[in-house]
C-alpha cells in the first residue's frame, strides 16, 4: 500500500499540524498550496496548485494513499455580505470539485478523499441534539456545506472510500477564534455572546488532527463524522471557563442586536447554535485526547 497522502491546504491552521502528524505517523506528505514552500523534510514535498485550473499537479494524486481536502475561506473573517459568501462557496466548490476531477484521471486512483466539512450543515433549528444521520438545515452555511459535502461524494462512483469530517469550533493556540476572543478578556471586556445559554461545539485542534488520522487508518470509515468534544458547554459556561484560565472576569454581555449589527447572517449561527454529538467517531472506537474545556484552555493559553 502506498504511504503517501496529498494535502490541499495542508499550510493552514489546520493543515500544518496534520502534516506534522501525518509525517510522524511515517506517511509521506505532498501539500498543494498557492505559494511556493521549501521542505527540509525528504518525505514532505510542496506542490504549487491553482484549485481553478488543471494542471501538473494532478499527477501527484497518481497512486497516493488518500487525498485530504482542507481548503475554504474562513467563515469567521468577514461579514457575511454578497460578495463575501460567493467567495465561500468558491473557495470550497471549486477546490473539491478540482481534486475529484484529478483523481478520476489518475491512472491509480487513491483509496480514500477526507474532505472536511462543519457541524453547521445541521443549521439552527431544531435545539435537538445532532448526529450524522440528522438532516441539513435551510440556512446559508447549511446550504454551503451540503453543496461542500455533495462535489465530495462525487468521488465515491470513482471507487473512492469518502470521509467527511464535519468539524465544531476549533480551538488552538495560533488560529481561530481563540486568540481573537482572549484579546478581550485580557482587555476585562470579556463575556458570553447573546443569552449565553445556547450550545458551544468546540473541539480541541489536536483531536481535529488526531482523529482525522485516526479515520485514515480505520479501512471501514466511510461517511460522515462529527468532529467535536464530547465535552458539551453553553457559550456562558466557555466564557467563564477561558475567564477562568485568563484570570479574567467574564461579565460583558454581547446582546443579540449588537452581534446581528456586527456580524449580519452570520451571528445566527452562533447565538442559534444546537448541540451535535460525536457518536459515529466514538462508536469507531476513537479515544479524545483532549475532552476537557478547561484543560484546553489552560494548555493554548498559558
Amino acid at each position: 500500500m502506498s504511504k503517501r497522502i496529498i494535502v490541499a491546504g495542508g499550510t493552514g491552521f489546520i493543515g500544518h499540524p496534520l502534516v506534522q502528524n501525518l509525517l510522524f505517523e511515517g506517511y509521506s506528505v505532498v501539500v498543494l498550496s498557492r505559494s511556493a514552500h521549501v521542505s527540509n523534510n525528504a518525505r514532505l514535498t510542496y506542490v504549487c496548485w491553482d484549485p481553478e485550473e488543471i494542471g501538473d499537479w494532478k499527477s501527484h494524486l497518481d497512486g497516493a494513499y488518500a487525498v485530504i481536502n482542507l481548503c475554504g475561506e474562513s467563515i469567521a473573517s468577514k461579514k457575511w455580505t454578497p460578495s463575501f459568501k460567493e467567495l465561500l462557496i468558491k473557495s470550497r466548490i471549486l477546490p473539491t470539485r478540482a481534486l475529484v476531477s484529478a483523481i478520476e484521471s489518475a491512472t491509480k486512483r487513491p483509496s480514500i478523499l477526507v474532505n472536511i466539512s462543519a457541524v453547521g450543515l445541521y443549521g439552527v433549528t431544531p435545539p435537538s441534539e445532532a448526529t450524522e444521520t440528522t438532516a441539513p438545515g435551510t440556512d446559508f452555511l447549511s446550504t454551503l456545506c451540503v453543496q461542500w459535502e455533495s462535489e465530495a461524494r462525487q468521488a465515491v462512483v470513482l471507487g473512492v472510500r469518502v470521509i467527511i469530517p464535519r468539524i465544531g469550533v476549533v480551538l488552538g493556540k495560533d488560529g481561530g477564534i481563540l486568540p481573537r476572543i482572549a484579546r478581550f478578556f485580557r482587555l476585562y471586556l470579556g463575556g458570553p455572546f447573546g443569552t449565553g445559554k445556547q450550545p458551544f461545539v468546540w473541539v480541541d485542534l489536536e483531536d481535529v488532527v488526531k482523529s482525522i488520522t485516526f479515520l485514515l487508518s480505520r479501512p471501514t470509515a466511510e461517511g460522515a463524522y462529527n468532529i467535536v468534544s464530547p465535552d458539551r458547554r453553553t457559550m456562558g459556561s466557555f466564557c467563564q471557563l477561558l475567564g477562568k484560565a485568563l484570570h479574567r472576569p467574564s461579565w460583558l454581555h454581547v446582546p443579540e442586536f449588537a452581534l446581528k449589527w456586527i456580524m449580519g447572517e452570520m451571528s445566527d449561527s452562533i447565538l442559534n447554535a444546537r448541540p451535535v454529538s460525536p457518536s459515529r467517531l466514538n462508536s469507531l472506537g476513537y479515544y479524545f485526547k483532549s475532552p476537557n474545556l478547561i484543560s484546553t484552555l489552560t494548555k493554548y493559553l498559558q
